[in-house]
């Protein structure tokens, strides 16, 4: 029985997140309902929690010049990402709050 309950729960969960992301992106990393896990918060209500961004994902990223570019993170620690630019060959350290929106797999 707990196996059948805990199917439902994730079902309604993962019905929850898709209406959310049906019409907008996420305020705080850019991405979309695959870039969330719902679960409830301390109060009892339903929240879309932004998975942490992983080494190997592509993401979109502001310099400090403000320069919109897309890159490979190769390195993360705690708040901090290396990020490899394309067509760049160097690396730099940004933080999370510089990723605008992570990239759709192709």
């Amino acid at each position: 029985m707990l196996d059948e309950d805990a199917e439902v729960l994730e079902a309604t969960y993962a019905a929850w997140l898709i209406k959310q992301f049906e019409f907008e992106y996420c305020n705080e990393c850019g991405g979309d309902t695959i870039d969330h896990v719902a679960g409830p918060d301390p109060l009892g209500n339903l929240h879309a929690y932004c998975k942490p961004i992983g080494v190997g994902e592509r993401v979109e990223f502001v310099t400090g010049r403000n320069a919109k570019l897309t890159g490979t993170v190769i390195e993360v620690d705690r708040d901090r990402l290396r990020i490899v630019a394309e067509g760049d060959s160097y690396t730099s350290h940004w933080t999370l709050a510089d990723v605008t929106q992570r990239s759709q797999p192709a």
